[in-house]
């Protein structure tokens, strides 16, 4: 659902989607996605701080993801 409406650039619903997966399958490994996505989002809608603080999540949970090495590229790329 997540990537349905990110596709679609409607960034709010997306941000709540990832959200159910991030709260609902943290073992999933579509979590660290989700978290990715969730802060794409959250950029999508000027929310740097709640991207930052959820790419900075993503980055301490899994450490050793594609996810989290992309984080740290948009930290760095966006001055976050």
């Amino acid at each position: 659902k997540g990537e349905s409406y990110y596709q679609m650039k409607n960034y709010g619903q997306a941000a709540l989607a990832y959200q159910n997966v991030i709260e609902g399958s943290p073992n999933s490994t579509k979590a660290p996605s989700a978290y990715l996505k969730q802060g794409m989002s959250f950029l999508q809608l000027n929310k740097g701080a709640a991207a930052k603080q959820r790419f900075n999540e993503l980055i301490r949970k899994y450490p050793s993801s594609p996810e989290a090495r992309r984080a740290k590229q948009v930290i760095a790329e966006r001055k976050l």
